[in-house]
């Protein structure tokens, strides 16, 4: 699926408010607030943006630029954003019903305030209302006045409009490393409790870690923990929860909502294509209380019908030999589940949206397709980008197959005994699942949308079981 939901206005950072049955979305849209409502977080109607309501001269002359949050005060809503300028300050407007706003005041209520740096990086605030002790907790990006290093900085209020300042609960190990320490960004901070243990999420794109979470130059949101009772935060083993490597940038800014008991990741893509709100993920935690994004059954929604329904295949090639099958499925929007076994082979491809592209200069045409490349030897499992002359593999007997990468994920040890694999396209993105874990979402927009699908398998065999290729509801799509 990649995608649920694309804004007719360009989008940016994400959040959420729940009121009753209805989930309402914000985003940051050029200086405006763009909106949409959904029930299910599936199916999106979308709303009329809330414009900048600042002129020429105010503090927030630019816009409402920066990340912000909505809280419900009394009888009251509220929406806090931050603009550009020196301090980035926060301001507040206001509504009875969500829909329409006003502005609170002609100045922000929010300034940069020791022990924190008036810089330019205090933003993105959340807060969340403690019932028990009857006071606001509020966190966000900011610079640590005394060390200069970046932090998630605290705040406490008791009527959200007055708040007193704390030192941070976190704070970056250094400014700059292409080690697994520190963090240059610990943007957009959101905080939630599970199963006894506290999470803070943060989002960083700048700060490049060489090698961490089985990826390599890696990105995107990232997560530290702490006991609940206990203000000692910490940053776990494999801190990325979700992201891309090799220097790449396909989704940023994590967030959590509760959905029908269940707590979600939300976030929105990045790339080429039109930046768009990605499909929710399950979030869970491991016997260590390390977090793991799962699929959500619900997105089994989108499925509109099946074009091939548990059929099995097997690719033999010999030694040294690279040997290509294709599917007679053709499909554009779609998910395939899969069971792998690629214990007797050197390594496999599965392959879709297997295009030809026909060349203006020479005869023939390249086949051009995406790939999910399962590696035993190396244990990794790798997005690919699939090119290949089609006059050299039917006339002249070529075995060449050239796959190009993505991104790759390095597993501590990649059982290919069998490989439960969910690989869903929507529009420009695909996501990929190993045994229902989230692996990658991916910008594929500058390769096929639709065509074949095919198994590319490297010295030995490859057995494919239990093929489901569903077809899923077109993206409505305004761009």
């Amino acid at each position: 699926m990649g995608i649920v939901y694309v804004s007719p206005e360009k989008m940016w950072d994400t959040w959420i408010y729940q009121a009753g049955n209805e989930f309402h979305l914000f985003f940051l849209s050029e200086g405006n607030i763009g909106r949409a409502v959904s029930a299910d977080l599936i199916h999106w109607n979308h709303l009329p943006p809330i414009k900048n309501m600042a002129v020429v001269g105010d503090w927030d002359e630019t816009g409402m630029r920066m990340t912000g949050s909505v809280a419900k005060v009394g009888e009251s809503y509220y929406l806090c954003y931050g603009s550009r300028g020196e301090g980035t300050p926060i301001g507040l407007i206001r509504s009875e019903d969500l829909v329409t706003w006003t502005r609170v005041g002609d100045h922000p209520i929010l300034p940069s305030k020791t022990p924190y740096d008036a810089g330019n990086s205090w933003r993105d605030l959340t807060a969340y209302f403690d019932e028990e002790a009857g006071v606001w907790n509020g966190y966000l990006y900011a610079i640590h006045g005394e060390t200069g290093k970046p932090a998630i900085a605290h705040i406490r209020s008791k009527d959200y409009f007055t708040w007193s300042y704390h030192e941070p609960i976190y704070m970056s190990e250094e400014t700059y490393s292409r080690t697994n320490n520190g963090f240059v960004d610990l943007e957009v901070p959101d905080y939630f409790e599970m199963e006894g243990t506290r999470y803070m999420l943060f989002s960083s794109c700048q700060s490049r870690k060489h090698s961490t979470s089985g990826r390599t130059d890696a990105m995107g949101t990232w997560y530290i923990r702490a006991d609940v009772g206990n203000e000692s935060w910490e940053l776990p083993a494999a801190p990325l929860l979700l992201g891309s490597g090799q220097g790449r940038f396909d989704n940023y800014v994590g967030r959590t909502v509760m959905f029908r008991g269940q707590r979600l990741l939300y976030h929105h893509t990045w790339g080429e294509g039109k930046v768009s709100w990605a499909t929710p993920k399950l979030i869970t935690q491991d016997a260590n209380d390390n977090l793991v994004l799962r699929y959500w059954p619900d997105l089994d929604r989108l499925i509109t019908g099946a074009a091939t329904v548990n059929r099995n295949f097997s690719v033999h090639a010999a030694s040294n030999e690279t040997a290509c099958e294709l599917i007679d499925t053709t499909v554009e929007d779609f998910m395939l589940t899969c069971t792998a076994d690629v214990s007797h082979a050197n390594s496999a491809t599965l392959l879709w949206h297997v295009q030809p592209v026909r060349h203006s200069h020479r005869a023939g045409s390249t086949i051009v397709a995406s790939g999910l490349h399962i590696d035993p030897k190396q244990n990794t499992i790798s997005l690919m980008e699939v090119r290949y002359l089609e006059q050299s593999i039917r006339r002249f007997n070529g075995n060449t197959y050239p796959r190009y990468l993505r991104d790759n994920y390095a597993f501590g040890t990649l059982n290919c005994g069998k490989l439960q694999i969910r690989i869903i396209s929507r529009a420009h993105q695909v996501e990929i699942y190993i045994n229902d874990v989230w692996v990658f979402s991916m910008d594929m927009s500058d390769l096929p949308l639709s065509g074949q699908f095919g198994i590319l398998c490297d010295s030995g065999q490859t057995h494919l079981s239990e093929v489901v290729i569903s077809e899923l509801e077109p993206l409505a799509r305004e761009y």
